[in-house]
């Protein structure tokens, strides 16, 4: 899908900006979309790999799991969508990550009209005093801090963990095991997980 001339995917990966080693997971592309996802890495000085399932999957902790081979578990993971444009300060964003010690972060927005308690088309995070979560919720407006993808893990470890166990429990939503959902069991292994607001940058 382009938007004035540019893919989706191109405008998500070139506002990102965050060094590191990229995987971009598809499923059943046609050769012609995988050699215009290899023009955008040389287009941006990317260093990025496309996996090409022939699977649908399950959501997007399926997806994420499906290259478990190739994630090392004891470096960082973000994990973000790839049809979302992201004007951020990106070294703010990690100067955060690097004067705090927690195990996961979100990113959030406020959204206008949210009405605590109502079904919502996004994800929320809920946190206590000491701004830590203790409830991550998908369609249901638990907070005001609505999650806007992007996803981080101090080591990649606790995602791939959580992520199993979410893939062996029966938890979904509308049969779907979004991503958000995972962080539901960091939260009872009782590790911190806060959020960072884009609204700071």
């Amino acid at each position: 899908v382009k938007i004035k001339d540019k893919y989706i995917i191109e405008y998500a990966l070139s506002s990102f900006r965050i060094k590191g080693k990229y995987y971009v997971v598809t499923s059943r592309l046609d050769q012609k979309y995988l050699s215009i996802l290899d023009n955008i890495y040389h287009k941006y000085g990317i260093d990025g790999e496309t996996i090409n399932l022939d699977r649908i999957t399950s959501g997007a902790t399926d997806t994420c799991l499906s290259i478990e081979d190739r994630i090392n578990p004891s470096e960082p993971l973000i994990i973000t969508l790839n049809d979302q444009y992201t004007p951020w300060d990106h070294k703010k964003f990690m100067k955060f990550v690097e004067d705090n010690n927690y195990d996961a972060i979100v990113t959030t927005y406020n959204h206008p009209n949210i009405v605590i308690g109502n079904s919502s088309p996004y994800s929320f995070i809920k946190v206590n005093e000491n701004n830590i979560a203790t409830e991550i919720a998908e369609k249901r407006a638990i907070s005001d801090h609505a999650l806007n993808g992007i996803h981080y893990w101090k080591t990649a470890d606790l995602f791939l963990n959580s992520s199993k166990k979410l893939m062996e429990s029966d938890v979904n939503y509308n049969g779907e095991k979004y991503l958000s959902l995972t962080f539901q069991f960091l939260i009872k292994d009782n590790k911190k997980v806060t959020y960072y607001k884009m609204e700071d940058n």
